[in-house]
């Protein structure tokens, strides 16, 4: 409460703005029109927004997943891959990034490179770095279509078939990506280790607790029961909003409302500004 009250506290001359926001999300129920997935929340259009809401209960679908990826980890670790490279842009790879800066890889299991640029000296400091026989790579794309982590495959497949040869070649690779894509039809082709298909009404950056993220995070031994439950548990508490309430969240969430209303940018005090 202490740390809560502060924070109101250091938002200074905003306060009575940022209150009334609150006040404003409650009025028009703008958290719970948010988990019934109404798309009037954000525009009259459901365009680009009713197919991109699935991150909302995503927990559902994947706790139903973690055995199975538990036990791909284990075969993963029985093969004795070193490294895990991750090939993919943007939202693809963000998530991943955090929970490898977070958690690290656990003892045992591969460590976890996160590939996302195509600069030479990245590309080469990448395989300097790892055994092409003993690195599991993932191609992680929603369109599948991402010219980036594509070109990459065809860099790194040369790679694992200069050092294992042509028939190997598939079983270094894995992919995430929707249904029906350009890189599951590729990766059918290609003989890829395993697809896994992601639920496709996530957005990309909304994407870290679907295959997207808990592919590479129980691949490098991070209890991903344990995080959705964790998740489950924000949910809720997320989704039981009211005015009253002093968590951190709603409190972000009234200044976010406010200066992202207000179309000023220019205006948000400094110590938030900084961090936009």
């Amino acid at each position: 409460m202490k740390e809560q009250n502060e924070s109101r506290s250091s938002i200074g001359t905003y306060l009575a703005d940022v209150e009334a926001a609150l006040t404003n999300l409650s009025r028009h129920d703008i958290v719970g029109r948010i988990w019934q997935k109404d798309h009037t929340v954000w525009k009259p259009d459901p365009t680009e927004i009713t197919n991109r809401l699935g991150w909302l209960t995503i927990t559902d679908v994947m706790a139903n997943q973690v055995s199975a990826l538990e036990s791909f980890a284990q075969e993963i670790r029985d093969a004795g891959f070193r490294h895990l490279v991750l090939l993919g842009m943007g939202g693809s790879s963000l998530g991943p990034e955090v929970l490898r800066q977070t958690f690290g890889s656990a003892t045992g299991y591969p460590e976890l490179i996160v590939l996302d640029s195509t600069l030479p000296a990245w590309v080469q400091a990448v395989t300097e770095a790892i055994d092409p026989t003993h690195t599991l790579f993932l191609v992680s794309s929603k369109s599948g279509t991402t010219t980036e982590p594509l070109s990459l495959f065809q860099y790194f497949r040369s790679l694992v078939e200069a050092n294992a040869g042509k028939g190997r070649t598939g079983q270094n690779f894995i992919a995430v990506t929707d249904p029906g894509t350009p890189l599951a039809k590729l990766a059918e082709e290609k003989r890829f280790r395993r697809i896994f298909l992601n639920p496709p009404d996530i957005g990309g950056r909304y994407s870290v607790l679907s295959y997207f993220g808990l592919v590479p995070a129980s691949l490098t031994g991070v209890n991903i029961n344990t995080l959705l439950n964790r998740a489950n548990g924000m949910r809720k508490e997320c989704a039981s909003y009211n005015t009253g309430s002093q968590e951190s969240w709603c409190l972000a969430g009234g200044i976010y409302w406010h200066f992202s209303s207000s179309g000023a940018r220019q205006t948000y005090p400094r110590h938030i500004a900084s961090h936009q």
